[in-house]
């Protein structure tokens, strides 16, 4: 797999999760009119022989290539209370997802159970003047490789 593929598989198993638009192959032209929506951003990549943190993959005597790849979650901004609500929802229905399937819909070799969700800062603007609440849920995903 490649990296763009595995940040493709990982936004559209979250937009399909989720029911949120996804963005992916093209930036939404008017961001504000796509909300709630998801985006995947690779963060690193690796690949590692004999990985201890994956050997319930059965991955020990392997070598592995992994993304840590972080999904910004983007909800309409007000009511403040509401929206932050939703995001806490989103967080803990991805989570939930990944250990009922952890190939996300066999989009993935496997994806570690270790998550990491930021809900800071909570409202952002982008550059055409929206703004929204957002949450950033950060996974590792990756695949068994050749040595």
């Amino acid at each position: 797999m490649r990296t763009a593929e595995a940040a493709q598989a990982v936004e559209e198993w979250a937009a399909e999760a989720l029911g949120f638009s996804s963005s992916y192959d093209y930036p939404p032209d008017q961001l504000l009119k796509q909300l709630p929506l998801v985006l995947a951003a690779v963060k690193r990549k690796e690949r590692k022989p004999n990985p201890t943190q994956f050997q319930e993959h059965g991955y020990q005597q392997m070598t592995v290539r992994v993304w840590s790849t972080d999904l910004v979650l983007l909800v309409v901004p007000d009511p403040a209370d509401v929206a932050t609500q939703q995001l806490y929802d989103v967080v803990d229905v991805l989570e939930n997802a990944i250990y009922r399937d952890p190939t996300l819909g066999g989009r993935v070799g496997f994806t570690e159970k270790d998550v990491d969700a930021s809900f800071d800062p909570p409202e952002v603007e982008f550059d055409d003047g929206t703004v929204a609440r957002q949450a950033t849920f950060t996974m590792v995903v990756g695949e068994q490789v050749a040595a």
